[in-house]
């Protein structure tokens, strides 16, 4: 529901009844979402972009293909399940709405995405940018996107420094008006960052009052947006490897997926690293062990960081075949992390690298998850480019922690008649 601007506005039995159902379904959601088959009907399709300003990109590299940064923008795919894939963060630091609009044929449809969940304003309330114009700009992002296809979700700007509290309430008040009117799914970001007392943003989330602490507070904003968007997606493909027999020991089992050994079936020597794998770190930063679990295919591979100087790593065999330069490749699995501190930064990676270290995939995580997760990744091989790896990786010097992985798949779209986008 609309809410009025701060001066007047009271929380209401209403308001907090509806975040204490959110908070709620969210902490129900880590404990057993990856576990769930989600059955509603799919919008159209599962690709999704992550649309917005410095809180979606934040930590997304101009190097990499694209990587989605340690953000709740890129662990929200992941908390979705299996109902949608993500396929680029266009989170650009600094952006308005007037951004958003000037670099959407660029940055968003020209990758023919299916879903797009849109945040953005707290720059337009930075920069004094009236409603009339705000309302302008986001209606014509709207109606760009689904003149494209594809389905619109509509964060509420997150709260600030009190000082802007007046034009972000006018911002939110137009996009719960609008986006009822329109049918448009609404994650309301607003309701879980403000400090009603104030009109503020709350304390501990926010060092600098705009951007969610790394770690923790963006973790807790990706399961307060899975919550809401929970179901609303069907069930998609996400073209990770099926085949749990044991691989042969020449090539690999399955012949969508480029990697060898992508679902750890052999351990020839029994020393917990799969066979065509290789782990690095000298030796001494992790220990390795593979097992079963039900909600995988195949066996997992665990890693295990017992030092904390120096990076443990675990790679796949380098990928000289299966791909070109320009083709469009995935890059999915499920993985599960315990045990990490989420106050602290690079903890571990999961990436799809090139021989020169440009890379798409989990970079620098710290966020915990109770059971495995899927992720998927979409990048255009770039040029110069001759040898792929899927590359895993334990770091930081703050504490130890558990990672497993399974199902490591790259597959290539392009050749395999799946890419949609070029």
């Amino acid at each position: 529901m609309p809410i009025p601007n701060f001066p007047t506005f009271q929380r209401t039995e209403e308001t907090e009844l509806r975040l204490l159902k959110l908070e709620g379904a969210a902490n129900l959601l880590r404990g057993t979402l990856s576990t769930v088959e989600v059955r509603a009907p799919a919008s159209k399709g599962s690709r999704l972009i992550m649309l917005g300003d410095s809180i979606t990109g934040a930590s997304a590299g101009a190097t990499t293909w694209q990587t989605c940064g340690m953000n709740f923008a890129s662990l929200l795919p992941c908390l979705l399940g299996k109902s949608v894939k993500m396929v680029r963060n266009a989170g650009v630091s600094g952006s308005k709405a007037s951004d958003v609009l000037a670099r959407l044929q660029t940055d968003v449809l020209n990758y023919k995405p299916d879903i797009v969940h849109l945040l953005v304003g707290t720059n337009d309330a930075g920069n004094a940018v009236s409603l009339s114009t705000y309302k302008s700009n986001m209606q014509s992002i709207a109606d760009q996107i689904r003149g494209a296809g594809a389905r619109l979700v509509v964060g509420t700007v997150l709260a600030r420094e009190a000082a802007y509290r007046n034009l972000i309430a006018q911002y939110n008040n137009w996009i719960y008006d609008w986006a009822g009117r329109e049918g448009i799914d609404i994650v309301d970001y607003y309701a879980y960052t403000v400090d009603y007392t104030t009109g503020g943003i709350k304390a501990g989330i926010a060092s600098d009052s705009i951007h969610p602490n790394t770690g923790l507070q963006h973790r807790l904003l990706a399961e307060f947006a899975a919550a809401a968007l929970l179901g609303k997606f069907g069930v998609s493909n996400m073209y990770m490897s099926q085949f749990a027999t044991s691989a042969d020991a020449t090539t690999t089992a399955d012949p969508n997926n480029l990697v060898r050994g992508g679902c750890f079936n052999l351990d020839t020597n029994a020393d917990g690293v799969p066979d065509f794998w290789t782990a690095g770190g000298g030796g001494s930063q992790s220990t390795f062990s593979m097992s079963t679990d039900s909600a995988v295919i195949g066996r997992f591979t665990r890693q295990v960081r017992t030092a904390l100087t120096g990076n443990g790593t675990f790679n796949s065999p380098l990928l000289s075949t299966g791909f070109s330069v320009g083709d469009v490749v995935a890059f999915s699995g499920m993985f599960r992390a315990t045990g990490w501190d989420e106050s602290a930064t690079n903890q571990y990676f999961i990436r799809c690298n090139t021989q020169a270290n440009t890379r798409m995939g989990i970079e620098g995580w710290s966020y915990n998850t109770t059971n495995f997760v899927p992720f998927h990744f979409e990048g255009k091989v770039p040029a110069g480019t001759t040898s792929l790896q899927c590359y895993v990786q334990l770091s930081g010097t703050a504490n130890t922690g558990t990672l497993d992985l399974a199902q490591a798949t790259i597959t290539n779209l392009t050749t395999g008649e799946l890419a949609q986008w070029s």
